[in-house]
């Protein structure tokens, strides 16, 4: 799966709400009762490689990525398992990925807005 989501914010505020962000991603239940454990990740300046398994009752399986901050998009990539997209659509997952991106982004906004007073 390949997502563009273009911003227009300091990639450093933006690496660091994203890093907090995801941190958090081993807390959250997901659409179709998903959940994500073993979220890894890896920084290399502003690319992220990361891998975390993602579980639907006795289903379980693990997923490899890559995250990258540009000066006006984000890129994210990764491989979707068969077994699971028989439980969730590409395009419901896309939405779900963008909504979490609206919500760092407007962070990042809102944190930009007060620095620059």
């Amino acid at each position: 799966m390949y997502i563009e989501y273009p911003h227009n914010l300091n990639k450093d505020l933006l690496k660091q709400k994203i890093d907090k962000y995801v941190s958090k991603l081993n807390k959250m239940e997901f659409y179709s009762n998903f959940k994500i454990s073993d979220f890894n990740r890896n920084w290399n300046n502003y690319e992220m490689l990361y891998s975390l398994n993602i579980k639907q009752s006795f289903l379980e399986r693990r997923m490899k990525g890559f995250l990258q901050i540009k000066d006006e998009i984000i890129i994210i990539e990764f491989d979707m398992p068969d077994i699971i997209k028989n439980f969730v659509r590409e395009e419901k997952l896309q939405l779900i990925i963008k909504n979490h991106l609206d919500n760092v982004i407007e962070k990042v906004a809102a944190l930009q807005s007060k620095q620059a007073v």
